[in-house]
């Protein structure tokens, strides 16, 4: 009955669906994920500060429940944390509570229960505990991923422009046939913000707003990435995992899908070689209707100074029922037998528009490598030149009143009020 959007009756008052009418006593992969919590196993960086304890997200799928946190770390991985469940009225529902630990990085897998529409967490080991509003439950419990290839795109922190290269990455994987895009937003403008308002209202993209204790740096890419590991959970069967300036190129036309589908089912990690492509200015900082100056500043267009493809860094495509933690460009944590498929470099790398602008995260690279000229495919960037021209127009342009448009009242009110339209004939009223 997974999926089966049956309408029931349950104490309280509540309706709940079919697939929430289970209750388990374990979650994915238990025995294991606690194992490898008593050993530690995730050291791999240490340098993150330690946050306090706040919900992000939680996520209900087949076999288990994952809430992702701000709970960052690695000396808390295994710590014991308490699962709570919450019908519809915000009430927690009588003896329900699971007893879990903290693994993988800032995660914590719960048990399902029957009816639970909200959880929280609590932090057993705490002198004084710290109330924390129930989060509702997202539904991921499908029987299929309703998406084949998603892409998680981060980070998005900081005040420089990013807008435009959001859209450019967007449009570029929606070309080699991405449907599903997700957001995770720590730091962003509200000029910025309008490019995830748009994706989230056309259904291309899931968006998650992250409040942090204290001001978030580059470290904290790893953070964002498990998060979305976890958003893109059955939701989609294989998810790209990019920095903003990152996009993956696939040398055989129309054809990533189909290559994706021929890969055996217990392959959980395509990993691809990197080539950078010099950046030497800024990003473009607003819209100002000038599509010539728009055309001017794409960095697919501007940029063609690249490097050979390299493996000191490369960057992965994963399915995340396979896989279970993410490092900055691998998987370290994978099901028994799952194998990795390393790509070809001719055939499918990742471009990075790496900055040499100063005062920038490691901008001083370029004088280890050797560059050459390497445009884009014509037809593959005046494809996405159309697209990016076309999303940016529908985001940032703001169309002008028609005079002509509004009632006489309305005119008289404009007049008022200082505001202005524009007739036909291009003559502008208060102006």
């Amino acid at each position: 009955m997974v999926g089966v959007r049956v309408i029931r009756k349950a104490p309280g008052n509540c309706t709940y669906e079919a697939w929430n009418d289970i209750t388990q006593n374990t979650f994915r992969n238990e025995s294991i994920y606690r194992e490898w919590g008593r050993s530690k196993i995730l050291q791999l960086n240490e340098a993150l500060s330690p946050v306090s304890l706040k919900i992000i997200s939680a996520f209900v799928y087949n076999d288990s429940i994952s809430v992702t946190t701000t709970f960052i770390g690695y000396k808390r991985v295994g710590r014991k944390v308490i699962c709570s469940y919450y019908d519809c009225n915000r009430e927690e529902i009588p003896n329900t509570e699971f007893e879990s630990i903290i693994f993988p990085f800032a995660v914590v897998n719960c048990a399902r229960r029957a009816h639970a529409k909200y959880i929280t967490l609590m932090l057993p080991d705490e002198q004084i505990q710290t109330s924390m509003e129930p989060v509702p439950l997202t539904f991921r419990a499908f029987a299929k991923p309703p998406h084949e290839f998603g892409v998680c795109l981060g980070q998005f922190y900081g005040d420089t422009a990013k807008w435009l290269e959001i859209v450019e990455s967007v449009e570029s994987h929606r070309i080699l046939g991405a449907t599903m895009f997700y957001f995770v937003s720590i730091e962003v403008t509200m000029y910025d913000s309008q490019v995830f308002t748009y994706y989230d209202r056309l259904g291309l993209s899931e968006t998650v707003h992250i409040l942090m204790d204290h001001k978030p740096n580059y470290q904290f890419h790893e953070f964002q990435q498990n998060e979305c590991y976890y958003r893109s959970r059955q939701h989609s069967k294989w998810v790209l995992n990019v920095d903003l300036d990152e996009r993956l190129m696939f040398n055989k036309k129309n054809s990533f899908i189909k290559f994706l589908r021929t890969l055996p089912e217990n392959t959980g990690e395509i990993t691809f070689s990197v080539a950078r492509v010099v950046k030497r200015e800024n990003n473009m900082v607003t819209y100002e209707n000038n599509q010539t100056q728009l055309e001017e500043n794409l960095l697919f267009l501007k940029y063609n100074e690249t490097s050979d493809r390299g493996w000191g860094v490369p960057k992965g495509l994963f399915n995340p029922n396979l896989v279970h933690s993410l490092f900055y460009h691998f998987a370290y944590l994978r099901d028994p037998g799952t194998k990795v498929f390393i790509m070809l470099p001719k055939i499918g790398y990742i471009r990075h528009y790496r900055t040499i602008v100063a005062n920038t995260t490691a901008s001083d690279w370029l004088e280890s490598f050797k560059m050459h000229d390497e445009p884009l495919d014509k037809e593959f960037a005046e494809d996405l030149k159309n697209r990016v021209l076309l999303a940016v127009d529908n985001i940032y342009n703001q169309k002008e009143m028609k005079c002509e448009d509004a009632a006489e009242t309305k005119l008289q009110n404009l007049k008022m009020d200082g505001d202005s339209c524009v007739w036909e004939n291009g003559t502008r009223i208060n102006k």
